[in-house]
């Protein structure tokens, strides 16, 4: 990003317009030793000034733009930033989370390690299963009702 910017900014562009002047000094010096080859520098350095001058008017035209690309872009860094501190803050509270499981603390933790727990939960939920069928064949034997 930092590139980009350096790029289209104002001091880039002269620079690149001081380049060109020395340049065409040196173009101008060649022109004084030979009549052939100046002609051929001299073109050359008029297309290389005529393709900066329309990167100017480019860089001077979408400065504002690039300018807010560039805060955007620089948002989106500090949000992905922000996002990475909480991601690894959530993830040491879940290792946290899993070492307590692991080692059979807390409720889930029995859950999870324990298989003598489970298998006692089974055979609860068996007897009850097996008393609600009773009452719902015998209630009698459960309630007696007298008025």
């Amino acid at each position: 990003l930092g590139n980009a910017s350096e790029l289209l900014s104002p001091a880039t562009a002269r620079e690149l317009r001081a380049v060109l002047s020395e340049a065409r000094r040196t173009l101008e010096s060649f022109a004084q030793a030979s009549e052939g080859p100046s002609r051929q520098l001299t073109g050359a350095l008029a297309e290389l000034r005529s393709v900066l001058q329309r990167m100017d008017q480019m860089v001077a035209a979408n400065q504002q733009t690039t300018t807010a690309t560039m805060r955007n872009l620089q948002g989106v860094s500090e949000n992905v930033e922000q996002m990475t501190t909480t991601l690894m803050r959530t993830s040491r509270t879940l290792d946290s989370i899993l070492v307590k499981v692991n080692a059979g603390r807390g409720a889930l933790g029995t859950l999870v390690n324990d298989t003598t727990f489970v298998s006692e939960i089974r055979a609860t939920n068996n007897s009850l299963r097996a008393l609600l069928e009773d009452l719902r064949a015998n209630p009698g034997r459960y309630f007696r009702l007298r008025l």
